[in-house]
């Protein structure tokens, strides 16, 4: 099966691949069980104390907007899909603008909050550091699953929001094939925020360094022993790029 590999080049959107990958996570954890769905759970709220994500997303879902606008006059395109996503992102905006933290009521929530402080201590969810987590799991299954339905309900707006905007950056990029000399290759660009990676031989894998305007690629070659060394000969890959203003 073929590898694929996406890199963010600035802060921001290394920040959105992180809140997207965790925000999957914590869907897919939500049907596997509490302990991995309150661990994923805290990590999204640390990741959202870092920054203003919403004041970026903002920003971002109207500069989409503005450019379908610029797309819908050039000729042969779908007007009414174009509008249809266009209403989206000004309904995700709107919901952002009417939200003063993110994700809303977690951070007003005794339970999780209580359990937030001691999640960072190795074995901190022992009965005796959390008396009120084993409690809350002697609860019936429907109680226990209707809290996480709420708690759920609360971020999926935003995870709609981001998903939608990605998806765009995403589907806006351009691939190509190029060849890694002796492992090593690198390039300018104009506006670039991913890049994508395909095509590589099992046990390769990418170190990526760079910015909006420049970017290298070093191959990598894990070997069995957990060892990894700079791949010394010249590999075809399939590179895209995604560039965003």
């Amino acid at each position: 099966m073929d590898c694929q590999f996406e890199f963010p080049l600035s802060e921001k959107y290394r920040a959105y691949l992180r809140l997207d990958y965790l925000l999957c996570r914590l869907f897919k954890a939500a049907e596997e069980g509490e302990w991995p769905f309150f661990t994923v759970l805290f990590d999204l709220l640390d990741v959202l104390d870092r920054g203003d994500v919403k004041a970026e997303l903002i920003k971002d879902l109207e500069r989409a907007t503005e450019q379908l606008s610029r797309w819908a006059e050039m000729p042969g395109v779908d007007a009414v899909q174009l509008q249809g996503l266009s209403d989206e992102l000004q309904s995700h905006r709107q919901w952002l603008l009417n939200q003063q933290r993110l994700p809303p009521n977690w951070r007003d929530d005794p339970l999780l909050m209580g359990l937030r402080a001691r999640f960072t201590v190795a074995g901190g969810d022992a009965p005796f550091d959390l008396p009120q987590l084993a409690c809350w799991q002697q609860r019936s299954s429907l109680q226990r699953q209707a809290d996480i339905a709420a708690w759920l309900g609360s971020v999926e707006p935003f995870a709609r929001a981001l998903s939608l905007f990605l998806r765009l950056v995403r589907e806006g990029g351009r691939g190509e094939q190029v060849v890694a000399r002796n492992g090593f290759f690198q390039a300018a660009s104009e506006n670039l925020v991913l890049l994508h990676l395909a095509g590589l031989p099992a046990d390769v894998y990418p170190s990526v360094s760079g910015h909006r305007g420049r970017y290298t690629v070093r191959l990598m070659v894990l070997g069995n022993d957990g060892e990894a060394t700079p791949l010394a000969e010249d590999v075809p890959m399939v590179l895209g790029h995604c560039c965003w203003q």
